[in-house]
Parts: C-alpha cells; structure tokens; sequence
C-alpha cells in the first residue's frame, strides 16, 4: 500500500468488512518516497486534505491535490514552494482569499508595511493593524504574491533565496491553523 496512490479502487462488503478487492493504479508517485523533503511535503499536503475532508466531492480541490503530488514528484522545485501554493489555493477556494492589492479593513491600496491579520486571515495595512496582526516582510509579501499568480508548472523556475520559503511558509500555516482551527504537520 503505498501512500500517494491514484488509482481505481473496487471496494467490497464482505461479512460488514470493507475490502479493497482490486485496485487499477492510474499513479503511484512512487518518486515521492525517495526524496525525505519531498516527501514531508507531500504527507503535509495529505494532512490538510484530511483535516479538510468533506463528504462531498470536490473536483477542482482533487485537481488541486494532483497538480500539488505531480509537481512535487516529477518537477525540480525549491523546498516549501508547492506547499505554499497549495496553501495559497486551499484560502482561495474555503473563502479566505488573500488580497495582496487594497487593505480589508480600509479598502485602501496598501503601500509601506503590511500585515497579515490572523483573527480574519486578511492583509491590512499599517493604519488597520491591531493586537493579532502579523507584520509581513516585503520578501514574503513578494513571496506570496509571485506564488500565488504561478501555476504548478512554473515554479520551478522561481528562486527567493535566504529565509523567504520558510518564514512564507511559517506565516501561511499560522494563517490556516488560525482559520481552520486544528495544526497541521508541515515540516519548515
């Protein structure tokens, strides 16, 4: 049973017992399970799909899913930049869009420091900022902003470089744990 499979799965009822009697695999993303980083990414990525689970079928969040495991598997991609997106995609679908343009609290355009304020989980700007509100450094800012307007595809291509990734990446979880109220297994 490998963790990461996508596949076809035929299950039966037998005595009260769900069995699994046969399985036509479509992907296994075998890959994942050879690089450590890779696969701490991947297991974040399964941990929010669990915390989120839902009984409904959700299409586009399944699509999202796959692109975030294909990405990571057969792509070259800096540490964390998948995860981010996914994270990134996850507040946009749930709701909680982040707005890199105006501030939430005043609508206006945000120029100078910004913040993320974790009790809505929306920038604002220096003048709206309150006691629970997070001060957002103009790289993580960039971060965000470039990450969130890529595709999957493309994020091979980018390079923050220094501390970026991971105080990106520490900012968002903060972020989703504040919205979803549970903590999720991200390795930073």
């Amino acid at each position: 049973k490998e963790m990461f499979t996508f596949g076809d799965f035929f299950i039966e009822n037998t005595k009260g017992n769900n069995i699994i009697s046969q399985v036509d695999v479509i992907e296994s993303f075998y890959p994942l399970s050879q690089e450590l980083d890779k696969y701490y990414e991947a297991c974040s990525i399964i941990d929010i799909c669990k915390k989120l689970g839902t009984e409904q079928s959700d299409p586009a969040f399944f699509i999202e899913i796959l692109k975030a495991l294909k990405t990571l598997c057969y792509f070259n991609v800096k540490k964390h930049y998948v995860l981010i997106k996914f994270l990134l995609s996850i507040f946009e679908s749930t709701g909680y869009p982040i707005n890199l343009e105006k501030c939430a609290s005043c609508k206006a355009k945000i120029t100078g420091k910004k913040y993320l304020n974790l009790e809505f989980g929306e920038i604002v700007c220096a003048n709206c900022k309150t006691f629970s509100c997070e001060e957002i450094s103009p790289s993580v800012f960039s971060a965000i902003k470039i990450l969130k307007q890529s595709e999957y595809e493309r994020l091979q291509t980018i390079n923050f470089g220094g501390e970026a990734e991971k105080e990106t990446l520490r900012i968002l979880v903060k972020n989703f744990e504040e919205r979803f109220s549970f903590k999720i297994f991200v390795a930073i």
